[in-house]
């Protein structure tokens, strides 16, 4: 044995399991297919926040998929989750209903926008059509409070 291996310090990182392996290696075919710049430009310009190695990274299977990276990572590549990362998008379906709406709250509008479309996508119950934003709701609910104005007759 080297002196250089007997001197490294042990790798703190935690290894992946296959399934996170394979889904980095479907992530890298879309983002091949789809994607014709550079990983750096990539990392500027699609709003994931992350550096080039970062992006790296996820690509090789370095570092594993989390639900906050495979959501932009979709919405970024235009597709869904389960295109690259069926446990992930079976995280997201199986998840508590307080689970949902803690992260649905943390998400940017236009990633909200991509949960409620994956989720139709999944349910394939769900009309195509459009889906009523919350804030929708709410203001039908606050028109819903205010008394009617009815004509009397005289």
């Amino acid at each position: 044995m080297s002196y250089y291996f007997e001197m490294r310090k042990p790798s703190q990182r935690t290894p992946l399991h296959p399934w996170q392996i394979e889904d980095a290696a479907r992530l890298r075919a879309i983002y091949d297919s789809r994607v014709m710049t550079s990983q750096q430009v990539f990392a500027e310009t699609s709003g994931l926040g992350k550096t080039q190695g970062a992006i790296s990274h996820f690509l090789q299977g370095r570092t594993a998929l989390h639900l906050g990276a495979a959501l932009k990572f979709a919405r970024a590549l235009r597709c869904s989750v389960a295109d690259f990362s069926p446990t992930l998008s079976d995280q997201l379906g199986s998840a508590s209903d307080n689970q949902v709406l803690q992260l649905h709250a943390k998400l940017s509008p236009e990633d909200q926008q991509l949960v409620l479309n994956m989720l139709q996508r999944m349910a394939g119950l769900l009309p195509k059509a459009r889906v009523a934003t919350r804030h929708e709701f709410s203001d039908r609910d606050h028109q819903e409070q205010q008394p009617a104005l009815v004509r009397r007759r005289a």
